[in-house]
């Protein structure tokens, strides 16, 4: 096993490493919001590695969380240290059976579920899009339709944020790619793709 340079707390021996990964499963934003404050900006799951979450690769060291733009941007760019899966990454059952399902490996976590240069090669694709003058194009949209989606919100009611969020982002982004505001037909497109 390799011995991860990261801090992060100590597991317990034996069942230790089992009770950090339960913490995470049962509140994955409020554990590694713990770490965080404990450990600083880039934190091991379990100190010297040994957890690995959701990395298809085998000999995955660990599993290493981190936040802030600086770190951000080292993740994002460092292809040959940094391996990046997407947390949603499990979502889609039947990714693996076939070349036909492989771009579900990706649907819906846009450039942080590729690496190395097919990462590369998606950005450059992705550049004309994010020029500040045609961001500056999309700024009246993207008001509008959270405006909208906004009113959805109960007042007093739970909601789920994460649902909420991706039809927000399914709802932009086909109306800044192809000028077309899906509404309440996006989050009958997303289901239908999760059952693929």
């Amino acid at each position: 096993m390799t011995n991860l340079p990261v801090p992060g707390p100590r597991p317990l021996p034996l069942i230790g490493r089992n009770i950090l990964v339960s913490k995470f499963v049962k509140d994955s934003l409020g554990f590694t919001s713990q770490l965080f404050q404990k450990y600083g900006n880039l934190v091991s799951l379990a100190r010297g590695g040994g957890t690995n979450l959701y990395s298809p690769l085998p000999n995955c060291p660990g599993t290493v969380f981190t936040y802030g733009s600086e770190n951000l941007q080292k993740v994002t760019t460092q292809h040959e240290i940094y391996y990046k899966y997407p947390l949603t990454g499990g979502l889609y059952s039947r990714r693996d059976e076939s070349s036909r399902t492989e771009p579900l490996k990706h649907f819906g976590v846009g450039l942080f579920g590729v690496n190395n240069n097919e990462h590369r090669r998606h950005r450059q694709l992705l550049m004309p899009a994010f020029h500040q003058k045609r961001i500056e194009s999309y700024r009246d949209t993207f008001v509008e339709i959270t405006e909208l989606v906004s009113q959805e919100i109960e007042v007093n009611q739970v909601t789920n944020i994460a649902k909420l969020m991706r039809i927000l982002t399914l709802r932009i982004a086909s109306k800044t790619l192809f000028g077309v505001d899906i509404g309440d037909k996006g989050s009958i497109s997303a289901a239908l793709l999760q059952k693929i």
